[in-house]
């Protein structure tokens, strides 16, 4: 495999090269590198995994996208996790809990015997320091997905949790304030992998050296390149990993991906196009994968920045594209257009909300009761090599911007690199953008919660959006242990929600992979943070 790869990076060297050449200087690649503590000398499996950016980042707890998660993941355990290829929650570094019945006091059994990969004992200790770290902020950095599942930090009055405290050296007890449905389901978040309280008091940076108890440890980040992981030989698991070596490699165009997979430069490819499936299928030396539609891809509007805090604006513009035919044009019937801002799956979903239709004529009628009888200029703001569900964004937005100017909205599309576009949208600089989200555990809290509570502003809630009344119903459904009422909440929100049009909900799809026939044990995880632990090339 490593003769194989070779070749291809010099290849890959070359183009980025030109491409520099004509789009200007390239940027400076930094590399960080953890020396191996153990030779893998007589084991060759390497498997090569092609993606279309890089990551933003490798620290668990400052992650929030497909791209961090899908390489932390195998370096770093949660508690809990979701079983290979499903939403069910299983045992992982906790191997037991119990609920007390008012389901304020959760207490997890750790596994014995479970190493980080700097030689470092897990034990109850450990899981309270990391929380802790969340807790305060510690070592600077945003705590995203901390504050949309604890409610904010220390100190604060919404904060979900009233302490976190070891009880013996392989018993941990989290007390709620108050009862939280989706409790476990959020603990399996990627976000909240457990690091080594070693590493974490050592002084560096942990995106640069991440330490974990996951299958494989870190050995090198080229920037926009690769990232290599390593098998670690202490892991608890025994017979994992599957391989030796685990490496990210980037390749930002589609067509160069399938083209490195089919030359066996790469083992498996994300992000495979719908157009691109008839030249996958039918190959004997290649197989294909669907990830369980788990998602949704919208086109959002900072509801702060004029024109668009108008609700007539948004529900005229609603109105003014043609989702429908961009969903038969761009998905190749691998998709369904989306109504709601969460799939149908999902218990507590909407069925009885109508859509809007695609009527120019009812979006120019809305645009002069919003006092712009002749539109107005704006930005589309995309990240054409980020999004694996809207996987053709630069497409889609041009196809928007046509739709737009029929009803005198003239967009501009920016289009930026994935980190910068994540930073930019938080920081709540756009106008309107187009993105996608993927749910993290199956329930409604994983999709409308992060997304449309307004105490996740700056956070995942990009719309910076800000209902008091959806902010209570989201929040009442949390404390609710009978789900009827918890799902005629959500059911309520969204109904909000569509007359708000705080976003334009798109598609819904399930995410297209290619792999070569030798990958065995793959299974694509409907939330994106695939664990590949299990899987093997050929016979290794």
């Amino acid at each position: 495999m490593l003769k194989r790869l070779f070749p291809f990076l010099a290849l890959f060297t070359l183009t980025l090269g030109l491409l520099l050449a004509c789009g200007g200087p390239p940027q400076p690649t930094n590399s960080s590198t953890i020396e191996p503590e153990a030779s893998t000398a007589g084991t060759s499996s390497v498997l090569v995994f092609g993606r279309g950016s890089d990551s933003p980042s490798l620290d668990p707890a400052n992650a929030s996208d497909f791209e961090s998660f899908i390489v932390t993941r195998n370096l770093y355990e949660t508690l809990v996790a979701l079983k290979d290829g499903t939403t069910d929650i299983e045992p992982e570094l906790a191997e037991s809990w119990q609920i007390s019945p008012d389901g304020k006091t959760y207490s997890f059994k750790l596994r014995q015997g479970v190493k980080f990969h700097d030689g470092t004992d897990l034990n109850a200790d450990a899981v309270v320091t990391n929380y802790e770290r969340w807790l305060n902020k510690e070592g600077g950095g945003t705590y995203d997905y901390f504050q949309t599942v604890f409610g904010g930090f220390a100190g604060e009055p919404d904060l979900l949790t009233q302490s976190v405290k070891a009880v013996d050296p392989y018993t941990v007890e989290f007390q709620l304030k108050r009862p939280f449905g989706p409790f476990l389901g959020a603990l399996s978040l990627p976000a909240f992998g457990i690091v080594s309280p070693k590493a974490l008091v050592s002084g560096q940076s942990i995106n640069d050296k991440p330490v974990g108890t996951g299958p494989f440890r870190f050995k090198q980040w080229l920037r926009n390149e690769t990232i290599t992981l390593e098998k670690f030989p202490e892991y608890w698991r025994q017979g994992e990993p599957r391989v030796a070596q685990l490496i990210y490699q980037v390749v930002p165009e589609d067509q160069a991906r399938l083209t490195a997979l089919n030359t066996q430069q790469i083992d498996l490819m994300d992000g495979l196009n719908p157009d691109q499936l008839s030249q996958v299928q039918g190959q004997d030396q290649l197989q294909v994968f669907k990830r369980p539609s788990f998602s949704i891809g919208y086109l959002g509007f900072n509801v702060t920045k004029p024109p668009f805090d108008k609700v007539q604006v948004r529900q005229a513009i609603s109105y003014a594209v043609n989702k429908q035919a961009v969903v038969q044009a761009f998905y190749a019937g691998n998709a369904q257009a989306a109504i709601n801002p969460m799939p149908p799956s999902i218990p507590g979903y909407a069925n009885q909300i109508q859509d809007y239709d695609y009527n120019p004529d009812k979006a120019k009628q809305l645009l002069t009761e919003a006092g712009l009888p002749n539109g107005f200029d704006t930005e589309i703001w995309i990240s054409s090599k980020g999004s694996k569900i809207l996987p053709k964004a630069d497409r889609m937005a041009e196809a928007f911007q046509q739709d737009l100017a029929k009803v005198g909205i003239r967009a501009k599309i920016v289009d930026s690199e994935w980190a910068t576009f994540l930073a930019d949208t938080r920081a709540g600089k756009q106008q309107m953008f187009l993105l996608g989200w993927s749910g993290d555990y199956a329930d409604a809290e994983s999709f409308l919660g992060p997304l449309f509570n307004g105490r996740n502003i700056p956070g995942n809630n990009r719309f910076r959006y800000n209902n008091p009344r959806v902010n209570k119903l989201l929040d009442d459904a949390l404390v609710l242990t009978d789900e009827a009422e918890r799902r005629a909440l959500y059911v309520q929100a969204q109904e909000i929600l569509k007359q708000d049009a705080p976003l334009v909900p798109l598609v819904h799809v399930s995410l297209l992979l290619a792999g070569s026939k030798d990958v065995q044990g793959y299974k694509p995880s409907p939330v994106g943070s695939d664990s590949l632990a299990r899987v093997s090339v050929g016979n290794t």
